[in-house]
């Protein structure tokens, strides 16, 4: 068993640095009746699961309902706990195969840390009666970054955009013409866009885009993502190699504080689970890769992944 030592941030930072949702701050159709979500061809989500936790939020906090109503949130609570019921099962899934997981006693301490189960879920999606997966949850999501912040290394090429359909097309029209990728960012530089070939990176040499898609997308993928939320900046890059060391480089890992390995955790979560088919019920929203979390909709998700096309024969 692998556990973290002395984590010095409290419950509700912590996880809110994984799922961006908390209360204050705020695909295709499932094929089974009652299903909130499936994870993929086993595991469902059903409304009834989420209705009971939203059930559990308005009963211990009453004048709740009535406040998310008045300020259109209602439709945010419930996709986070859709969000948060599926990364749990995707956490639960990479955690037993890559062998890590919590020591009770760790899931004690941050709870305690946040004034005890009760004060620790006030304002926050989350239960009494989740919150020990919830927090173990996250602390498996830190291990995860932790073990892997200075293994993983990433070369791709890329070209930036200046909004959300431009990068869409751009990452449409290099995942359907990978033989062309050189020339279409050398068109899209003379059209005033950067962009580069054949970049190497690790997450140490830039954190700002560790906590991004960037590497949280496997090889043979081109991927479009707003480099910061409500920047209207854009990156698209092709990712060609995604290589993880047998040794970690442990200046990397030391580098790093705790929001960030788990941040970087919920990275390399997304690329294992990017093959999962997730499918979201519409009522919720649509799953979004790129952010490991649910959407409102295709139009609001945080990016967008393609496959490459096949590349033509060469003679």
């Amino acid at each position: 068993m692998r556990t973290l030592p002395g984590r010095p941030v409290r419950l509700i930072v912590a996880l809110s640095a994984v799922t961006g949702l908390l209360l204050t701050g705020c695909s295709t159709q499932p094929s089974r009746t009652g299903a909130a979500a499936i994870v993929g061809d086993h595991t469902v989500i059903s409304l009834d699961d989420v209705q009971t936790r939203l059930d559990a939020i308005y009963e211990r906090e009453p004048d709740l309902r009535t406040q998310l109503i008045q300020q259109g949130q209602v439709d945010d609570v419930s996709r986070s706990i859709v969000t948060l019921s599926v990364r749990h099962r995707l956490i639960s899934e990479f955690a037993e195969q890559e062998g890590i997981s919590v020591d009770d006693r760790e899931v004690d301490a941050m709870i305690e840390q946040s004034g005890g189960a009760q004060a620790a879920v006030m304002g926050t999606p989350f239960t009494e009666e989740s919150l020990r997966a919830d927090v173990t949850d996250q602390l498996l999501l830190s291990q995860v970054g932790e073990e892997y912040l200075g293994r993983v290394r990433i070369v791709f090429d890329f070209v930036q955009a200046t909004s959300r359909e431009q990068a869409v097309d751009l990452a449409e029209q290099l995942a359907a013409e990978p033989d062309r990728v050189g020339e279409i960012i050398e068109e899209s530089g003379g059209a005033g866009l950067p962009g580069g070939m054949g970049q190497p990176l690790t997450p140490a040499e830039s954190p700002a885009l560790a906590a991004t898609a960037l590497f949280g997308t496997a090889a043979g993928n081109v991927v479009a993502f707003e480099t910061q939320p409500q920047s209207g900046q854009w990156m698209v890059a092709v990712i060609h190699e995604r290589e993880i060391a047998e040794v970690s480089d442990p200046a990397a890992a030391g580098q790093a504080d705790p929001s960030m390995t788990a941040q970087f955790g919920l990275r390399m979560l997304g690329a294992a689970a990017q093959d999962a088919q997730v499918e979201v019920n519409p009522r919720y929203g649509v799953w979004d890769p790129t952010t490991v979390q649910v959407a409102p909709s295709e139009g609001e998700a945080g990016g967008l992944i393609f496959p490459l096309a096949a590349s033509a024969p060469r003679d």
